[in-house]
């Protein structure tokens, strides 16, 4: 159940980068976006894991959602940010082709 958790916070978290750099309006706009998006993620994921620790305790290792945890604040925000980045100059890319 944890890595299920886990792996879709970073699905998440990617598509919410993509989702991010198609609106933004500015690749500085695009990498705030995905940055805030990752944060908001995590604190469910944190928030999660407390739910899951409580309501069903030993169902989850605390000890393997820690590091977790600590893995995605580290790599995920990385992750969001140049999910955003590449999709605005993908974005303005394909804009510029059609003129």
């Amino acid at each position: 159940m944890a890595a299920a958790l886990y792996y879709l916070t970073i699905a998440a978290v990617i598509l919410i980068g993509l989702l991010a750099g198609r609106r933004a309006r500015s690749i500085i706009h695009a990498g705030l976006v995905g940055l805030i998006g990752n944060l908001i993620m995590v604190a469910t994921l944190f928030l999660a894991t407390i739910a899951f620790a409580v309501l069903a305790p030993g169902s989850i290792d605390s000890d393997d959602m820690g590091f977790r945890l600590g893995a995605l604040l580290l790599f995920g925000s990385a992750v969001g940010v140049v999910a955003a980045i590449g999709s605005r100059q993908h974005t303005a890319k394909m804009a510029t082709r059609l003129f």
